[in-house]
């Protein structure tokens, strides 16, 4: 796993780090491609009358997990 972590941060910064500088850095940049990916899902169920989201609709703001609660099949 370390060897991942320090391939990943060299593929994206050309500077020297400390491994928890270099661990730190991976982290954002696996945070922020989390909410650039979860972040059109939210838009797009919050949209839907059928669906109820639970959680926050900020992807930012939560873990990169959903929740929703679907219509029973009687109801849709």
């Amino acid at each position: 796993m370390a060897d991942y972590v320090d391939a990943l941060f060299a593929h994206h910064h050309d500077h020297a780090a400390t491994p928890k500088e270099r661990a730190a850095a991976v982290h954002d940049l696996m945070r922020m491609q989390e909410i650039a990916l979860l972040q059109p899902l939210l838009d797009f169920l919050a949209t839907k009358n059928s669906v109820r989201l639970l959680g926050s609709r900020n992807a930012a703001a939560r873990a990169p997990t959903v929740a929703m609660v679907l219509p029973d099949r009687g109801e849709v």
